[in-house]
């Protein structure tokens, strides 16, 4: 059973998708192939008609492989934004708690403390999100025209 597990995952590893998904995350460019198959890396620079990619290891595709090249949003953004949503978000959940108990915490101080925790919460998932959907962009290369897809690609990946 071992064997045959093995077997069924050495073509996913020599096609890069297992080696290459753990640093998908970290990777300033991710391209996505016509197969499904993708690939991250640090650099990407055009060639005649095609895109190479470096990693650990050096990739090259051609344009009319690529399906899609990402440039997934940086960490550091996350956490900055992240945690500017957070005492953003607890100051509106308190001020929230507050008009839930009418002005009188004496009454019920736990809605008070649960608007901060709340609003701290969704501040800092807000941020993150507000950060992903500002850094992050996406070009499809398949419906670029074929004339134009090497100075598209260029142009995204400066």
């Amino acid at each position: 059973m071992r064997s045959l597990l093995v077997l069924l995952l050495l073509p996913l590893c020599a096609c890069g998708s297992l080696s290459s998904s753990r640093d998908l995350r970290n990777a300033r460019y991710v391209v996505t192939l016509n197969t499904q198959v993708v690939f991250g890396g640090e650099t990407a620079r055009c060639l005649n008609d095609s895109l190479e990619l470096r990693a650990d290891t050096l990739y090259r595709f051609a344009f009319a492989d690529i399906a899609f090249i990402e440039r997934p949003p940086n960490q550091m953004g996350r956490w900055v934004f992240g945690g500017l949503g957070l005492p953003l978000g607890a100051l509106l959940g308190g001020i929230t708690g507050l008009a839930i108990v009418s002005g009188d915490t004496e009454s019920n101080p736990k809605a008070f403390i649960y608007g901060i925790v709340t609003g701290a919460i969704a501040g800092t998932v807000a941020g993150v999100a507000l950060w992903e959907r500002i850094d992050s962009d996406r070009l499809n290369v398949s419906t670029i025209p074929i004339p134009e897809r090497k100075s598209r690609i260029e142009s995204f990946i400066k």
